[in-house]
């Protein structure tokens, strides 16, 4: 089965918005639980643990954001060198997939990986991530695919033994 979609920012963005809603909502949850805590410091007495686990959870929740907005800046100037006319061509074969990326027609790269190489695959829905790291991902664009490939795909992902997850965010 071969897929050919385009790289190009709209598909970049998604992902990396995919993927800043799933970090942040552990480091969420973190701090809600923290600031409970602090608030049973606090009413039982104990105001210098509370207000110190208070000013730890004003500190986080103000870094934080900073710190995914000097995140999404970077990630902004990288785009840079993402091409609009590429495209990329996924075949998926019994034993590995091969991915080729496609600058103005012309073949300029090609790699066959393993399916043990994939550490999860997450559909959305608009795009299907296909990740090979925690946060690095081939992104097929829905769109691209035939509802019998993105049948086809996930059949041979449950018979390789990956995590597929089917999300709607």
């Amino acid at each position: 089965m071969k897929i050919r979609t385009k790289q190009n920012l709209t598909v970049v963005k998604a992902f990396q918005t995919h993927t800043y809603i799933g970090q942040s909502k552990p480091i969420i949850i973190l701090l809600a639980l923290v600031l409970i805590f602090a608030i049973l410091c606090c009413v039982t007495g104990n105001y210098s643990t509370g207000g110190a686990l208070v000013f730890v959870v004003v500190f986080f929740a103000l870094f934080y954001p900073l710190a995914l907005y000097s995140a999404n800046n970077k990630l902004n100037k990288s785009y840079k060198s993402i091409h609009d006319d590429k495209v990329i061509e996924y075949e998926f074969l019994d034993n590995a997939y091969v991915v080729k990326s496609f600058v103005n027609g012309e073949e300029v790269e090609t790699s066959k990986n393993e399916y043990s190489k994939i550490f999860k695959v997450d559909e959305t829905t608009d795009y299907v991530f296909v990740y090979i790291a925690n946060n690095m991902a081939h992104c097929i664009d829905k769109k691209d695919m035939s509802s019998d490939d993105l049948e086809s795909l996930r059949k041979i992902m449950m018979d390789k033994n990956i995590k597929y997850k089917n999300s709607k965010r």
